[in-house]
């Protein structure tokens, strides 16, 4: 899960990665994106039978999409849920105390050093709750 398929280091991640992943006999692949926006790398994604999957509000910032996460999340079935990049990471963190059945795997990658929201005490807090969630 992420924010969109824009041009960007973590996009470009997956877009290394997901192939490779796919390739491995039992694990399949699919992406959820909060918005469609700028998606560079979709259409090599999905020429490696990756599932591409877009929320309908393509909000990336609208707190909705924690429901959205969930019913995708809990009608996929998936062992393990992997998220990239703010605000994907904290949707998808209150998501997963809404799945009480069979629930995934939770983990994130933060793929910067530095984190802006570490500079204000109420988002070190939140981060700390948002992150526990994860395994």
């Amino acid at each position: 899960m992420i924010n969109n398929l824009g041009s960007g280091g973590a996009e470009k991640l997956l877009e290394e990665s997901l192939p490779l992943l796919n390739k491995i006999e039992g694990v399949k692949v699919d992406v959820l994106l909060l918005t469609d926006v700028k998606n560079v790398f979709e259409k090599n994604l999905k020429e490696w039978a990756i599932n591409i999957n877009v929320i309908p509000l393509r909000k990336t910032y609208s707190p909705f999409n924690i429901l959205y996460i969930r019913n995708f999340i809990i009608k996929g079935k998936y062992n393990i849920v992997h998220t990239h990049l703010f605000p994907t990471n904290y949707w998808t963190s209150i998501a997963s105390k809404l799945i009480f059945k069979n629930k995934p795997s939770f983990i994130t990658t933060e793929h910067s050093t530095h984190n802006r929201r570490r500079e204000k005490f109420y988002f070190r807090f939140l981060d700390r709750l948002i992150y526990s969630n994860y395994s």
